[in-house]
């Protein structure tokens, strides 16, 4: 398995661990249409905390004495019952500093020139409009992904025409028929060849006459 960075078309980055590239695209498909979505191996620092998220206090502890278990009071379970962790960080780790910076630098490039780029003044935040500018330059894939996404809408080939059902992209429907052995394989036909592709494989089988 690898870790991969995943940048999503909005300010979002994931840290998702897969076979390979198409397991990737499988397990991100499930979550969202995949239009626009980059991605890279990521073997830089990680730290994630999971917190169960159910409520847990002492009460009446004595004093120098050892914790008993009578002593611990556990609240609130309804969020623990659906099986959801509380995602965190530490705060103040060197760990977690240099993995944001990777992150940042990967991610989203532009904002990390305004972050990170004058080491020699962190002590004063980056001017409100450079932030602003170097987040809108940040978003400029969302744009392109949302051209992607119109441009899908308006294909009338087979490709196309799958991808719009099943709401992802096209590089995703040729990657899953490539892997079902429905089309060629990658760098030996073009798109929209499905069916030429199949009556070939078809008339391979055929016994000779």
């Amino acid at each position: 398995m690898s870790l991969y960075l995943v940048r999503w078309p909005w300010l979002t980055a994931s840290i998702v661990s897969a076979r390979n590239e198409d397991d990737l695209r499988d397990i991100l498909d499930e979550v969202a249409d995949i239009e626009g979505v980059t991605w890279s191996v990521y073997r830089g620092p990680l730290w994630v905390d999971f917190h169960v998220p159910a409520k847990v206090r002492i009460e009446e502890k004595k004093k120098g004495v050892p914790l008993r278990p009578d002593e611990i009071v556990i609240d609130d379970l309804k969020a623990l019952e659906a099986g959801k962790f509380e995602l965190d960080m530490p705060e103040y780790s060197e760990h977690t500093a240099e993995m944001c910076e990777l992150i940042t630098k990967k991610a989203f490039p532009n904002l990390h020139k305004v972050l990170f780029g004058d080491i020699d003044d962190v002590e004063h935040a980056p001017p409100a409009q450079e932030l602003e500018a170097a987040l809108r330059k940040d978003l400029e894939p969302l744009i392109s992904a949302d051209w992607s996404r119109a441009t899908r809408g308006q294909r009338t080939d087979e490709l196309g025409r799958i991808a719009q059902n099943m709401g992802t992209s096209v590089a995703q429907v040729e990657s899953i028929l490539r892997r079902a052995g429905q089309l060629p394989p990658k760098g030996q036909g073009t798109r929209g060849e499905i069916r030429k592709f199949n009556k070939k494989k078809r008339d391979q089988g055929k016994a000779p006459e």
